[in-house]
């Protein structure tokens, strides 16, 4: 059940446009926006391995905060009758999740570093699961 929830957010994320700034934030850092499955299963047990525990309660706490506010904002995109309604409903949408994410004490680069190894790391997502 939290899988497929999980699986959406980062697709969300990624929508929104923080998948951009998680890039920013993490310059330097190889990266790229939508990694092909057989090369990030091949960085997800790296990359999990740096993931600590205080991190994924942080994530945690932020992904709960963040299907909240899509939740809340969805009903809102769908009724918007113009271009402009939804690209304002977005942009609150987007500064409400970052916020969210802040709120945590969690960058917003790190959260989307652990949103994108989910599909691909069952380990992480089963600790992340486990905090839910």
């Amino acid at each position: 059940m939290m899988q497929i929830r999980l699986k959406p957010l980062v697709i969300a994320v990624a929508a929104m446009g923080l998948g951009s700034m998680a890039f920013a934030d993490n310059a330097g850092t190889p990266q790229s926006p939508a990694p092909a499955p057989g090369a990030a299963q091949n960085q997800a047990p790296a990359a999990a391995a740096e993931v600590s525990d205080e991190e994924l309660e942080k994530f945690a706490g932020a992904h709960k905060k963040v299907e909240e506010i899509r939740e809340k904002y969805v009903s809102e995109a769908q009724q918007a009758d113009d271009p402009e309604k939804v690209a304002e409903v977005q942009m609150n949408m987007q500064q409400e999740m970052v916020e969210a994410v802040q709120d945590e004490d969690l960058d917003v680069g790190t959260y989307n570093r652990i949103a994108q190894m989910l599909p691909y790391d069952d380990n992480l997502r089963q600790r992340v699961e486990g905090m839910l």
